[in-house]
């Protein structure tokens, strides 16, 4: 039994709606950026002085990353060297990550997607 696997573009997106798939990737597109700066202000804040009236609450910062912008969480979080040292970040970011992209091929399984 020799079977072929399609790895070309068209042979993974074979069987997926192309226009949700689309609406899905600008969301997630503007939910990360939106999450990136979130966490980008938040280091800026931090920075300048700890002003508590002015920084971004951890409850928000993870609300934005649950929503799907845990990749742009986890990109600032390296990148302004900010909340590494919080377990819930250090390792939450990475499992919603991987929470995401199983609800993604969850949603595809059930026809959603």
């Amino acid at each position: 039994m020799n079977y072929k696997i399609d790895t070309s573009v068209e042979g993974i997106l074979l069987g997926w709606d192309l226009r949700r798939l689309q609406v899905l990737g600008i969301y997630l597109a503007a939910i990360n950026l939106v999450t990136f700066a979130a966490f980008a202000w938040d280091k800026r804040v931090a920075v300048r002085g700890n002003d508590a009236g002015r920084r971004t609450p951890e409850a928000r910062l993870l609300g934005l990353s649950l929503a799907g912008g845990a990749v742009g969480g986890l990109l600032a979080m390296h990148i302004f060297r900010h909340k590494t040292r919080k377990w819930y970040f250090a390792w939450g970011l990475p499992c919603l990550i991987v929470l995401g992209i199983a609800v993604i091929l969850y949603a595809h399984m059930c026809g959603l997607i």
